[in-house]
């Protein structure tokens, strides 16, 4: 029986799910205008909270917190985010992309870890990297409309196209017809360990000091590189 922990975490390694193309006709017509409303917003903050099962540790982990994102000037190069988790808090985890370095700090451990991003990695981290992660999904994707929601939303299931490439066995992706929004979205590996992530609140364009995308690791800070990233 899973036993529900308040541990933070960043779940299910590195998200590299990639699953069919979709035609813009009827249900799937939201999908593709979802996902261009991400590609064409300069920046956005999304509130979301997370829940992630791990069936080889029999945990639940829960979490909650922000992103801000803003997107490349022109189109060109690569966005800048800030994300933190905010729940729980004597857990509390950091993580800042300059445009090429995402770093991820662990403040109760005082733990930093430096990983040196390139373009294609955006396309397989669906936490960091939503938008490029999203239009990779859509684009490399089996999909099924699995009807609505009580909440209004449309879920969709998507399967990889090329199951052995791919580390995911599905993905459920649930969209707000109103506006065009992601709301949630649920990934599933081939071990059978998921992450849910429902997005609480989003707000479009708005304006992000600068100096948000910057971090300096603290004093006396643990500094680790990642190579596998």
């Amino acid at each position: 029986m899973l036993k529900k922990s308040r541990w933070l975490s960043l779940p299910i390694v590195i998200l590299s799910v990639l699953v069919l193309a979709v035609s813009v006709s009827g249900e799937d017509e939201l999908l593709a205008l979802a996902n261009q409303k991400l590609l064409r917003a300069g920046s956005f903050r999304f509130d979301f909270d997370q829940v992630s099962v791990v069936t080889n540790m029999d945990e639940v982990l829960t979490s909650a917190g922000y992103m801000l994102y803003q997107a490349p000037v022109k189109g060109k190069g690569m966005p800048k985010i800030f994300m933190e988790y905010t729940e729980p808090e004597d857990e509390s985890q950091m993580m800042v992309f300059d445009g090429k370095t995402l770093w991820t700090y662990r403040k109760n451990i005082n733990q930093v870890v430096k990983h040196v991003v390139r373009p294609q990695d955006m396309k397989r981290n669906a936490m960091v990297f939503i938008p490029q992660w999203l239009d990779e999904l859509l684009s490399k994707s089996r999909t099924k409309f699995l009807g609505t929601t009580a909440e209004g939303w449309k879920r969709y299931l998507l399967k990889p196209r090329n199951e052995a490439e791919e580390v995911f066995a599905k993905v459920e992706l649930f969209m707000d017809p109103k506006d065009y929004e992601l709301r949630k979205y649920v990934l599933e590996d081939k071990n059978g360990n998921l992450m849910k992530v429902t997005i609480r609140s989003s707000e479009y364009d708005l304006k992000i000091a600068p100096k948000k995308f910057l971090f300096t690791p603290p004093k006396g800070a643990e500094i680790m590189e990642n190579f596998g990233y």
